[in-house]
């Protein structure tokens, strides 16, 4: 299981750097594009689910819940602990200056949607206030790790419960 991990960890981490590229060089325009985000989350999670479902394969076509959530759950997380490091270069050393691009994209974004949905000038000031305050360090990276951790779990019980398929016991007499 441990080369399965590693390698589709590895393919879902590789496409979320590569979008993450691309849109870097489009502009942070697209990198901040909600759209694009959700793509990028559907499709990792389809890499994710072929990966688990190639392994019930190599496993005579059976895998237990147990090993499901393992796997699904452990190929997540090296995505995520990848997808770190690269943010965590992108944003310190390739372009110090694109989590304040990316910011004032937000806020931009943010308030036209407030406004449109008839939000209030505190409501608008809240949410430009919590974007500010958002940090792109290191540290704010590995705190979203953290976070990581419990919303991957919930994604790898969820394929598990759908991709488990038990092998059946046959009684002989």
């Amino acid at each position: 299981m441990k080369d399965q991990i590693f390698k589709y960890g590895l393919f879902v981490a590789g496409f979320q750097i590569a979008v993450t590229l691309i849109l870097y060089i489009l502009g942070p325009e697209m990198m901040a594009n909600t759209w694009a985000g959700i793509s990028t989350f559907v499709i990792s999670l389809g890499i994710l689910v072929y990966g688990v479902i190639d392994y019930r394969k190599q496993n005579g076509g059976f895998l237990e819940f147990k090993e499901a959530f393992k796997l699904g759950f452990l190929v997540l997380m090296v995505a995520a602990i990848l997808g770190v490091l690269f943010n965590g270069l992108l944003y310190t050393v390739i372009d110090p200056g694109l989590p304040e691009q990316l910011k004032e994209i937000a806020i931009e974004n943010t308030v036209r949607m407030m406004e449109k949905f008839g939000s209030t000038e505190a409501d608008i000031d809240d949410a430009v206030d919590r974007i500010q305050a958002q940090s792109f360090t290191l540290g704010a990276q590995l705190t979203n790790l953290l976070w990581a951790v419990p919303v991957n779990a919930l994604f790898a019980v969820i394929i598990a419960a759908f991709l488990k398929k038990k092998q059946p016991v046959i009684f002989e007499d």
